[in-house]
């Protein structure tokens, strides 16, 4: 429940999204996620208001961060900075 609430993640048919408020009293938030065959690993990091994605096994995939799409392969992972008011 916290990864749908204070991560913000919704899984769609062709991608997944994330739109994280961290709350204040957390430096950060981790978690894992296997959807459609993939791995991924999650990190919302408070202080510098960050977002980080790894894909751990499975196909290249998009992952849409506070309406804006990224692409995701295990080649390349995703750091983003969000511009989201956390707390």
């Amino acid at each position: 429940m916290v990864a749908l609430g204070f991560a913000g993640l919704s899984l769609h048919a062709d991608h997944s999204a994330l739109d994280p408020h961290v709350p204040a009293a957390w430096q950060s938030l981790r978690f894992g996620l296997q959807w459609r065959g993939r791995h991924l690993r999650v990190g919302i990091i408070r202080a510098t208001v960050t977002l980080e994605v790894t894909l751990n096994a499975g196909e290249p995939m998009t992952v849409v961060v506070s309406g804006k799409a990224f692409e995701l392969s295990r080649a390349r992972a995703l750091s983003v900075a969000t511009d989201s008011d956390s707390g």
